[in-house]
């Protein structure tokens, strides 16, 4: 049993409560290549379209970012059968370092990935779709008292996001 969790999706379960902290918006991150700088570079903003061909890093099943991914596949009349799928990974890290090491792409949360671009590791596009942005929620039961130290937490949490 735990007390509260930060989960980037809304189930609508009843039993819980959902408090929104902050919101994102997922991007594609890339290598700094010639072939993405040249993107970058363009004068006309860089299309998902324009990334289909390239060797792409999908999170696992169950992921928020994943599910929200399809969602914008979905939006844009894309299935992960047309993309160039290399590697399925669970764990964030492993796709952020892949990405750095050049061996593809992927679409994650802005905020997951400043850190590479702040340091030039990667460069990021946004998704031409408006409806790609996402909130993160502290989640916990209604049946639970929450104990004064969780209560404090939630609210640094609320505190520092908005």
């Amino acid at each position: 049993m735990i007390d509260l969790a930060l989960v980037g999706q809304n189930t609508r379960d009843e039993s819980c409560v959902f408090i929104p902290f902050c919101h994102d918006e997922l991007v594609i991150a890339t290598p700094v290549t010639d072939h993405y700088l040249a993107l970058k570079d363009r004068e006309t903003p860089a299309i998902f379209h324009d990334f289909l061909k390239d060797p792409i890093i999908l999170r696992e099943k169950g992921s928020g970012t994943k599910k929200e991914m399809d969602l914008f596949l979905e939006r844009t009349g894309i299935t992960t059968g047309n993309l160039n799928v290399i590697a399925r990974m669970n764990d964030l890290e492993s796709i952020k370092k892949s990405i750095v090491n050049g061996l593809g792409i992927s679409i994650l949360s802005s905020r997951s990935v400043n850190d590479l671009l702040r340091t030039k590791q990667i460069l990021v596009f946004p998704l031409e779709e408006a409806a790609h942005k996402r909130s993160f929620y502290i989640v916990y039961s209604k049946n639970r008292i929450l104990k004064p130290h969780v209560k404090q937490f939630v609210q640094f949490v609320r505190d520092y996001y908005m």
